[in-house]
């Protein structure tokens, strides 16, 4: 019966120093609140010639928020011999003035591992590690620092423990470590405008903002209220932009800007001038023009600048206005015309009956233009029947109510159609002693007659 119990609690003991040498309890560690490894685990008893420490490094006596560091736990032997310590294990936790976790552990390396309990984080072996007569063991793990702290003092404290040979959980060795820091006091994360661009021209995308983030834990991400990311847009209209900064500890800031437009460029018609009459370039267009950003300058689709065109032929005239940064507006405009020209009918025309008389008649009168119409003759009238004309070119001048002119002329022929009729008769003629005859009209003809009295007699002699 005793040897059975014997065997049982051995094997008991064994499966609880495997345990043990495979992953401690937690709470081990000896910090404030917790045991120490030789509380359930290891009896520290007579270590004979075991000896030892146990340190924990690149732990930082100024702590920044939310920086990573590499932390080392090297378990240290200097037993004589050193053959005579077997393997070393520890239990880590890192907690601030209040007691509570402190930051963030990650990647344990091999023979380690991370356990939660209580709302603590321990970092412990897993398995122990063999010294294999060396002097020392070590494990690593990311710590990552909490953005704060209470009291801003963060200790990592550790209980380690050598172990002897033969294998057991009597006789070991207990070492601890405590480090502790600062965790300083950042300034506040803020969020400034470094640059900006607004906008060219009125209606264009290609305003531009760029912003910076300091105070805080760098590096920063930038977030914008519309869906964008990055420190930097472009190609933005005109409008109100929001962006958020965030550290790596979870600190925001934001800032709020606003991109500009200029006033749009207005074109505005300040006189049009038809053409009076068809044909003619009497048109005129002037035009003024608002907005866009400094100096206006004008040019029209004829080749012609500045704010006013004039004599111009019907069609349509196409302005554009650019400002300073070359924003520009364009504007149209049509010049008319009357569809016709004037004419004029001649309502009488009465030639006179002989080349010398006196007794024409012209009359006509205006069509197609402008009514009130004015005349003007080459014989100095101004009515539209003039009388007592003699045969001959009559040239006028018509002027409409605009002003539009009609130049023409009409000519008037003489009625006299019929050539003079003459009657002769026979007469004897005789020389004188000197040779010379004498003859009257009377001795010939005896009859001459023509239309238009009176009737000229041209003799024409010929000597014989």
């Amino acid at each position: 019966m005793h040897k059975h119990l014997k065997l049982f609690a051995l094997i008991a003991l064994s499966i609880i120093i495997l345990a043990n040498s495979a992953n401690p309890p937690d709470g081990r560690t000896g910090a404030a609140g917790e045991s120490t490894c030789m509380v359930g685990c290891h009896i520290q008893g007579s270590s004979g010639n075991l000896d030892g420490s146990v340190s924990i490094g690149g732990f930082p006596s100024t702590i920044s928020p939310g920086a990573n560091y590499t932390l080392t736990l090297t378990i240290n032997n200097s037993s004589v011999p050193l053959s005579l310590a077997e393997r070393g294990g520890f239990q880590l936790v890192i907690l601030d003035a209040n007691g509570a976790n402190a930051g963030t552990l990650s990647g344990a390396s091999s023979s380690s591992t991370l356990t939660s309990s209580g709302g603590r984080t321990y970092w412990e072996h897993n398995p122990a590690k063999n010294f294999s007569g060396g002097p020392a063991v070590s494990w690593t793990v990311n710590w990552k620092a909490p953005s704060s702290a209470g009291g801003n003092t963060i200790t990592a404290t550790t209980c380690a423990i050598i172990a002897d040979i033969p294998s057991g959980n009597s006789n070991d060795l207990q070492v601890t470590d405590e480090v502790s820091g600062t965790l300083m006091s950042l300034p506040p994360l803020t969020v400034n405008v470094t640059s900006f661009q607004n906008l060219t021209c009125a209606g264009s995308a290609d305003g531009s903002i760029t912003v910076s983030a300091s105070g805080g834990t760098g590096p920063y991400n930038y977030d914008w209220a519309h869906g964008a990311s990055g420190a930097t847009l472009t190609g933005l209209s005109a409008g109100t932009y929001q962006v958020t900064a965030t550290d790596q500890v979870g600190a925001t800031g934001m800032v709020i800007k606003t991109i500009t437009e200029p006033t749009e460029i207005h074109i505005n018609l300040v006189k049009l001038v038809h053409v009076n009459c068809l044909g003619d370039a009497t048109g005129e267009i002037t035009v003024s023009a608002s907005g866009g950003t400094g100096a206006l300058s004008y040019s029209w689709s004829n080749g012609a600048t500045g704010s006013t065109i004039k004599k111009l032929a019907a069609g349509v005239y196409t302005v554009t206005v650019k400002d300073s940064k070359q924003c520009s507006q364009q504007a149209e405009f049509n010049v008319l015309s009357p569809d016709v020209k004037m004419d004029f009918v001649v309502d009488s025309l009465i030639p006179p009956t002989c080349p010398l008389q006196k007794a024409g008649r012209i009359q006509i009168h205006a069509i197609t233009g402008n009514d009130p119409y004015k005349i003007r003759w080459s014989n100095g009238d101004s009515t539209f029947r003039i009388d007592d004309l003699a045969a001959g070119t009559y040239k006028f001048t018509i002027t409409d109510a605009t002003n539009c002119t009609l130049l023409n002329e009409i000519k008037i022929t003489a009625k006299d159609s019929l050539a003079p009729t003459l009657k002769l008769k026979s007469t004897n003629v005789y020389l004188s002693s000197t040779g010379k005859a004498k003859l009257n009209g009377a001795d010939v003809i005896l009859q001459a007659s023509d239309q238009c009295d009176p009737v000229n007699l041209i003799f024409f002699f010929r000597q014989f």
